[in-house]
């Protein structure tokens, strides 16, 4: 990532030193969204949404715009651009358009999100030349907007005089149709004699529905006096009639008394008859003559009635006829007003597209004209290192992704959890050896080679942990004997330890003795204070002490990396002696004892570093523990310890048995190695065969611990044959270097089979 970054900002750092300079000029226009019309000043909402701004940037980038500038600037009267067109074109192609390009590659059009300001930038070499063009391309813009808006309106100017010029002759031709239908109807006017005859058509009307009351009532009375002539209102009203009937009465009374007193056989009786008669005639012929009165009404009135309707009828096809000649005259005026309506649009229209062509005024403002620039715009040094930090760190990032991505190493050992599902003995953490910006740094180096200072105040922590380590010390082994039992509880004196060490005599004894009464300390810590010993022999004392095993770097020649035996009192030694607490309770539970086969997926994991230290922290319990080799392909174990490999597990398999094969360790007295011996040519047909089995119970027979370090996976199938043989494993992965896969591949093919899983471990180093 460091490195990918790094070459990010030297890159970026090389371009900004070799980056030509360039300068930027800006020009601000307004654009007003108000009516281009300045007296108007009408406001246009269309002007003020974005999508007019977009199109005024589209329009100066345009290359019409940018032609206009080409020839502001007399550009293509230049014979230098013209041999340039020529260099890059051959010749081909418009030069004006070509310059026009050229320019509009450095112009940057902007507008403003919340006004209606356009900035227009221009960067070039030259600070004069940028602050040119800024200039040339806002007056090309504002020039090429009153063309844009000039040219059309000159273009509609000859179509609105041949459109007026039609528009006129068909008001003429409406007026004179309208001239004309009145000479030949002889009507000027037809609201005032129209409401006359329709007046008269209403009147005539109403004296038809008086005529017609009348001729009702006339009919109904000479009905009834065809029926019963005395019986109608006429004969009833009459004045003679009545008296008639009076004199009739008055008569026939007469006649009655006339008869009663005289007798039927009177000649006054006849008389008075005769009398009676002729009233009664009268009165007949009165009826008669009224009743024929009646019936002549009737026919004066059906007569009245009849002419009544022919006038209605003359009349009412007058006022049709009246009508018909308004309507025809209001068409033809209606054709007139439309003519004349638009005519008269026209007239307005070409008068405006006339001023509109001879206009000078746009909306469209120069703000702020270009000045020419002092600093140049770029490179932006500051800026494009800012963003190389930025991309440069995305980029490592995501680099490291990928690559984790494809090549998925253990990271931590949450990683092997989930993975394997398998629990997590211990983690061989790497020592902090110093500080590095106030945070402490990691030892790379192997783990023996960190050994703790214990001058001075340190060494009274010394003293703390290795008798922490005592009740672990204490116990007494499971096969070790009743002189192994007996050892840890005698306790040997320090100062007899150091007599025989570093041949102490009887005076330096009793200075040590003075000082430790003196000042209130240890033994050993006098001892270290008056410079007779140092911190490693007291802890070595110590050891010898508590019958602890313990190798002295400076008096054997240990590999650094038995860290249990060099070191046993360091972080990575308790972690080893924690894993053998969890291995051993792991055991216990189990009913069938087995041997310990150590494995890993990939070379270089640590398992002969893990092996070697598991099986010391087993031997310093005072329990036989028997460490094997099984790496027959590239063996470690032997140069680790400094032992000889001349004989080892490969005579025993191939059947060439010799003495003393069982090599024991110096200082560790419970400890013995098995090396691999001479390497075969065929190191998995060795392990496969019964040989390898039947040693393996042999060796649990005689050992408390049998711990088996293997070859790793990726070599061979050794490693999953030694784990079947042993019974039980424990898996080792190296942080940062075992490949996941391959683990997850590895622990799934031992499960297959009836091999037991104590867990893995964690390697730091």
């Amino acid at each position: 990532m460091l490195l990918v970054l790094g070459l990010v900002v030297a890159v970026t750092a090389v371009v900004n030193a070799l980056w030509p300079k360039s300068y930027t000029s800006t020009v601000a226009v307004l654009a007003d969204v108000k009516s281009p019309d300045p007296i108007a000043g009408i406001f246009y909402p269309s002007l003020s949404t974005p999508a007019y701004m977009a199109t005024q940037v589209d329009m100066i980038q345009s290359d019409r715009v940018s032609q206009q500038v080409v020839r502001m600037l007399r550009l293509n009267e230049s014979a230098q651009m013209r041999e340039q067109w020529r260099s890059a074109t051959e010749g081909k192609g418009n030069f004006e358009s070509w310059v026009a390009d050229l320019l509009r590659k450095s112009l940057d059009v902007k507008p403003s999100r919340d006004s209606n300001v356009i900035t227009i930038n221009y960067k070039a070499a030259d600070p004069k030349f940028a602050t040119a063009l800024a200039n040339a391309y806002a007056q090309a813009y504002i020039d090429v907007s009153l063309e844009l808006r000039v040219d059309p309106a000159k273009q509609y100017g000859k179509f609105f005089e041949e459109r007026e010029a039609q528009l006129r002759a068909n008001v003429e031709r409406a007026r004179a149709k309208l001239t004309a239908y009145q000479r030949d109807t002889g009507i000027v006017g037809t609201d005032d004699r129209l409401d006359v005859e329709n007046a008269r058509l209403n009147e005539l009307s109403s004296e038809m529905v008086v005529l017609q009351g009348l001729g009702a009532e006339s009919k109904g009375r000479e009905a009834q006096a065809k029926s019963s002539p005395g019986q109608i209102q006429d004969v009833i009203t009459s004045q003679l009639v009545s008296n008639l009937k009076v004199d009739l009465s008055r008569q026939e009374a007469s006649l009655e008394e006339a008869r009663q007193r005289l007798g039927e056989s009177n000649p006054m009786i006849a008389g008075l008859k005769a009398n009676i008669e002729e009233t009664r005639a009268r009165i007949d012929r009165e009826v008669a003559s009224i009743s024929g009165g009646v019936t002549v009404s009737n026919s004066i009135n059906d007569t009245r009635i009849a002419q009544m309707k022919a006038a209605i009828d003359a009349q009412r096809v007058k006022v049709l006829h009246l009508k018909e000649s308004h309507d025809q005259i209001a068409a033809l005026a209606a054709d007139i007003d439309a003519a004349q309506r638009a005519y008269d649009a026209v007239t307005v229209r070409a008068n405006q597209t006339e001023l509109e062509s001879r206009t000078t005024q746009t909306n469209l403002y120069v703000l702020n004209p270009a000045s020419e620039p002092i600093k140049p715009s770029s490179p932006r040094t500051t800026l494009n290192m800012l963003l190389s930090l930025f991309a440069g760190t995305l980029l490592a990032v995501g680099m490291a992704m990928l690559m984790e991505l494809f090549d998925r190493r253990v990271r931590s050992a949450s990683d092997v959890v989930l993975a394997l599902d398998t629990p997590l003995l211990g983690t061989l953490a790497r020592k902090p050896s110093g500080r590095l910006f106030g945070r402490l740094q990691v030892s790379e180096g192997k783990p023996g080679k960190s050994v703790p200072a214990l001058a001075g105040d340190g060494i009274d922590a010394a003293f703390r942990s290795a008798r922490a380590a005592l009740p672990d010390l204490q116990q007494t082994p499971a096969t070790g004997g009743q002189e192994a039992a007996e050892s840890v509880v005698r306790e040997i004196p320090i100062g007899e330890i150091f007599r025989e060490t570093h041949r102490l005599d009887a005076d330096q004894i009793e200075a040590i003795l003075a000082h430790q009464r003196e000042q209130g300390m240890l033994f050993g810590e006098a001892a270290v204070a008056l410079n007779l010993v140092d911190s490693h022999d007291v802890l070595w004392a110590l050891s010898r002490q508590f019958h602890y095993p313990y190798a002295l770097k400076g008096r054997k020649q240990f590999d650094p990396e038995l860290v249990t035996a060099t070191t046993p009192f360091s972080s990575v030694s308790e972690t080893f002696r924690s894993i053998r607490s969890q291995l051993i309770r792991r055991a216990a539970q189990d009913q069938q004892r087995r041997a310990v086969a150590v494995v890993s997926a990939d070379s270089g994991d640590g398992k002969t570093f893990f092996a070697a230290n598991l099986a010391i922290a087993f031997s310093q319990l005072g329990r036989r523990t028997l460490l094997i080799d099984g790496d027959m392909r590239s063996p470690r174990l032997h140069r680790v310890f400094g032992i000889d490999n001349s004989r080892g597990l490969s005579s025993i398999l191939a059947g060439r048995l010799s003495a003393r094969v069982l090599a024991p360790v110096t200082d560790l007295p419970s400890l013995f190695v098995l090396p691999v011996g001479v390497a075969p040519p065929n190191p998995l047909e060795l392990l496969e065969s019964p040989a390898f089995e039947l040693l393996i119970k042999e060796l649990l027979g005689k050992f408390d611990h049998v711990i088996i370090d293997s070859p790793s996976a990726i070599v061979g199938a050794d490693a999953g044959v030694i784990a079947a043989r042993s019974g039980a494993f424990v898996s080792v992965a190296r942080v940062g270097q075992t490949c996941m896969a391959s683990m997850i591949e590895l622990v799934a093919s031992l499960r297959d089979t009836s091999t037991h899983s104590f867990g893995f471990v964690l390697n730091e180093h």
